[in-house]
C-alpha cells in the first residue's frame, strides 16, 4: 500500500493485519529493511477517517455526496453526509472549547 503522502509501505508479515487487503490502517512506526514495514497497525473503518480528517472537501451533491479526503474520494448518502458535517462541526466546537482550557469543578470531581 501507500501512505497518505504516497510512500510505498507494507504491513509487517508478522502482523495479524498483514492479511488485510484494501484496508485502511493506522500505524505507529515504519522501519526500513528490505521494504518499508509498518509496525503496530490497527485497521480502521472509513467513518473515523471522515470524522477526524483535517480537511474534508465536498465535491458533489446529488443522489450521493462525494467527499475528498487528501487523495481519496468517498461517496455517501446525503443523510449520512449531513450527519457527518454536523458531527464534524460539533467536534470542532467541543475541541475549541476544551483543549487548552482549565478543568472545571465538574471535570475535577469526575476524575
Amino acid at each position: 500500500g501507500h501512505t497518505m503522502q504516497g510512500l510505498k509501505v507494507c504491513v509487517h508479515p508478522g502482523s495479524v493485519n498483514s492479511r488485510e487487503s484494501d484496508a485502511v490502517v493506522v500505524f505507529y512506526d515504519i522501519q526500513e529493511t528490505t521494504e518499508r514495514w509498518l509496525y503496530d497497525t490497527s485497521v480502521v473503518s472509513m467513518a473515523p477517517c471522515l470524522l477526524f480528517a483535517p480537511v474534508l472537501e465536498e465535491l458533489h451533491r446529488g443522489q450521493r455526496v462525494v467527499f475528498r479526503v487528501h487523495s481519496w474520494y468517498v461517496a455517501v448518502d446525503p443523510e449520512v453526509a449531513d450527519g457527518l458535517i454536523e458531527l464534524r462541526s460539533l467536534l470542532a466546537d467541543f475541541v475549541s472549547r476544551s483543549v487548552g482550557q482549565r478543568p472545571t469543578d465538574v471535570h475535577m470531581a469526575a476524575t
